[in-house]
């Protein structure tokens, strides 16, 4: 899809739900404050799947390492003995 288009599309989208939350009586103030807060989310979502990341947990160390699932303690202090060496 066209950048043009979805940025229409991401406009048309936060003026229909602030006229809902309007309708309903929320403050549009805090409805503002989080649509705000989307392209912060959108970056780290970015960042996330750039290091590997598509669930929980994940341990992230010196945020280049990361290391998905439940792990012993073993392969955590490897991990972190990795980003000590690497500074």
């Amino acid at each position: 899809m066209p950048r043009s288009r979805k940025l229409h599309l991401d406009t048309l989208a936060i003026a229909f739900l602030l006229a809902c939350c309007m309708f309903w009586g929320f403050q549009q103030v805090l409805v503002k404050a989080t649509v705000a807060e989307v392209e912060a989310v959108h970056a780290d979502n970015l960042r996330a799947h750039r290091l590997g990341i598509n669930g929980v947990p994940c341990f992230v160390v010196a945020g280049r390492h990361a290391i998905a699932g439940a792990q012993e303690p073993e392969v955590l202090e490897r991990l972190l003995d990795v980003a000590l060496v690497e500074g």
